[in-house]
């Protein structure tokens, strides 16, 4: 829903946007898509300590993000789903979000979030 709602908030405020539906679809699944999928490895090392052997080991690590290309028919498939699924949404509570989203701009911080206490959106 977010993906959709962003979207949709960005085009509205493009002078220049393009309001052709299917653009609307991809452009939401392309989000989507990316969050939803991808290769995350992560290792971690020890390596002796370069200036004394008698000292603790050097932790290293290292990760590695590998995303699909996200296209074709899929996004297309994903971006209709999605739009059906905020249709109403959009057509009944748009302007209150985008209301709510510029004031919260206006204010410059945020001191609420949008999600519980100790749930963050993505851990890295």
């Amino acid at each position: 829903m977010a993906a959709w709602l962003a979207v949709e908030m960005v085009l509205r405020d493009d002078p220049q946007a393009e309001l052709k539906p299917e653009y609307k679809r991809v452009q939401a699944a392309k989000i989507v898509h990316r969050m939803a999928s991808g290769t995350h490895k992560r290792w971690e090392r020890e390596k002796p300590h370069p200036l004394h052997h008698g000292l603790p080991p050097i932790k290293e690590v290292e990760e590695k993000l590998w995303y699909p290309k996200s296209r074709g028919r899929v996004l297309r498939h994903i971006g209709g789903d999605l739009e059906e699924a905020v249709e109403l949404l959009v057509d009944h509570r748009l302007e209150e979000i985008r209301e709510f989203k510029k004031q919260r701009n206006e204010k410059g911080a945020y001191a609420s979030s949008p999600y519980p206490k100790g749930i963050v959106a993505r851990h890295h």
